[in-house]
């Protein structure tokens, strides 16, 4: 995420300034501040990192802010410093102060993430944890991949919902647990009834149990939403007819 920029002091740049060493950043200054949110309350648990010219790796360890925001740092040699504020839910700060015998304290606040790009965080996450249960799913490690597909549900628009299930119910049938996935794609059909994939899905699990009647009134949704799926009307007519029901199959 790009880095909003806040100017804490105006900066001289005619200063002289005075040569560096690679790792020499200690002195006898001090710079402090305080982090709070938009409505004025403290945040606790900031991350403070602060560095002297362009290496980060040039100042001390971070730290985290205390419960009333504060934080402070000293032994510090005179130059300008950029200091970096994140917080998780926050959008981060990032600018520069000259440390000096008259640093003004930085007092900054965090504004919140935007809604939408907290999902388009986490909908980018989500979308990573599901890439992982495919890949569990195919290497047959069943149990993880149900683990990724639920972590990535929760973090997914509901319409995503019902797919999510079958890939669950899925990984249940290659276990041959056919009563679990049986359960989740009904559980997918509740979110997503009139979804072709999931009807044929719930027809195929009836099948599998050996319940005929449910696996042909499933087919017979799925042709509700879809009159021209040969399979399903090639399968529930060899079905009824099976059964001794020729009129009705011929129907199909």
């Amino acid at each position: 995420m790009k880095l909003s920029r806040i100017g804490f002091c105006a900066l001289a740049l005619s200063l002289v300034t005075v040569p560096l060493i690679a790792q020499d950043w200690t002195g006898t200054y001090r710079v402090q501040g305080r982090v709070t949110d938009e409505a004025g309350e403290p945040i606790e648990g900031a991350t403070i990192k602060i560095w002297l010219g362009p290496d980060e790796s040039r100042g001390p360890e971070p730290m985290l802010t205390k419960k009333n925001g504060r934080w402070a740092f000293g032994g510090l040699r005179y130059g300008v410093w950029t200091v970096s504020i994140e917080m998780d839910g926050k959008m981060p700060s990032q600018g520069q102060v000259q440390v000096s015998g008259q640093t003004k304290p930085v007092n900054v606040t965090l504004r919140d993430i935007p809604e939408e790009l907290l999902y388009n965080e986490r909908a980018l996450a989500a979308k990573k944890l599901l890439e992982d249960g495919n890949a569990l799913l195919e290497a047959g490690d069943f149990a993880a991949a149900r683990a990724k597909y639920e972590q990535g549900m929760v973090d997914l628009d509901a319409e995503y919902h019902a797919d999510i299930l079958l890939a669950i119910a899925l990984s249940h049938s290659r276990e041959n647990n056919d009563e679990n996935a049986l359960e989740t794609i009904q559980k997918a059909n509740v979110l997503s009834p009139d979804n072709p994939k999931v009807l044929l899905a719930l027809a195929r699990a009836h099948y599998d149990l050996g319940h005929s009647e449910e696996a042909i009134g499933g087919l017979k949704a799925l042709l509700a939403v879809e009159p021209d799926n040969e399979m399903a009307l090639r399968v529930v007519s060899d079905m009824l007819a099976a059964e001794g029901r020729v009129d009705e199959a011929q129907e199909y």
